[in-house]
């Protein structure tokens, strides 16, 4: 089973040595992905690299236009792509280094040997620059989405190959990330929905929604889900699932408030 999530546009890098949590650089020391893995990421590696070659032979001004930046992130922007292979380089793994909503539900600080372990075999991030990442897998800071016109190739042809790859033989996948990542996979997912009362009516709410995203891994990641049954438990923030309006396929939740 793999558990999916978009990646933040938001970062503050560190690695397992920078975290008040021992455990995490304990864990992630004698931790090891198989020989498949290590072979597609060596792969990726390679895209990765192409990309970012690309971006530093871009103009600025087209940077800046394209991502729609303002002058301060603009210049950030340039310095993380100028820089991204000046040593020392500064990386972490993504689970800790992305820090928008989703992320900020993840209690990280938290986990036990366990917890980690279960986020090494099946948390990932789909990354425009990075691809479909292992959430341990380190990153660098950057900036880049999937509808950013600035390749010859769209970034959904470049990371395609990849993407069936890696989701080719995953019994089950639960899709808790963006449509604007989750697209990329072209196979039968568990998709979830979570709906807050507002103005008469249950519907989704983009922050609600981003936040119970992160909380539904976290509640996955600490109590070590393995059946997607086991999911329907959840009730956090007052959540609670709907049979009726759910499918096998498709979980929806629903709150009375936005407590």
């Amino acid at each position: 089973m793999k558990i999916i999530l978009s990646p933040s546009k938001t970062q503050t890098i560190r690695g397992p040595e920078n975290m008040k949590n021992p455990l995490w650089q304990e864990v992630l020391s004698r931790l090891s992905l198989d020989q498949e893995k290590v072979g597609l990421l060596e792969e990726q590696d390679m895209i990765t690299h192409m990309l970012v070659d690309k971006l530093q032979h871009t103009e600025a001004s087209v940077i800046k236009k394209k991502m729609k930046l303002k002058e301060s992130l603009f210049e950030k922007v340039l310095d993380d792509y100028r820089n991204f292979y000046n040593q020392p380089v500064k990386s972490g793994p993504a689970v800790l280094c992305y820090t928008g909503t989703v992320f900020k539900e993840l209690h990280v600080e938290d986990y036990d040997e366990a917890s980690i372990e279960y986020v090494h075999e099946h948390l990932m991030v789909l990354s425009a620059l990075y691809g479909p990442l292992p959430a341990v897998r380190s990153i660098q800071s950057y900036r880049l989405d999937m509808t950013m016109a600035l390749f010859d190739t769209s970034l959904y042809q470049t990371w395609k190959p990849i993407y069936e790859k890696w989701f080719k033989d995953e019994d089950i996948i639960v899709d808790l990330a963006s449509k604007e990542f989750s697209k990329q996979i072209d196979r039968e997912m568990i998709t979830v929905e979570f709906l807050v009362w507002q103005k008469e009516a249950y519907k989704p709410v983009a922050f609600h929604s981003k936040q119970a995203r992160g909380l539904m891994a976290n509640f996955m990641i600490e109590n070590r889900i393995s059946n997607p049954e086991e999911m329907k438990t959840f009730n956090c923030l007052g959540y609670t699932f709907d049979k009726e309006l759910s499918s096998e396929q498709h979980y929806v939740f629903k709150k009375k408030n936005e407590k």
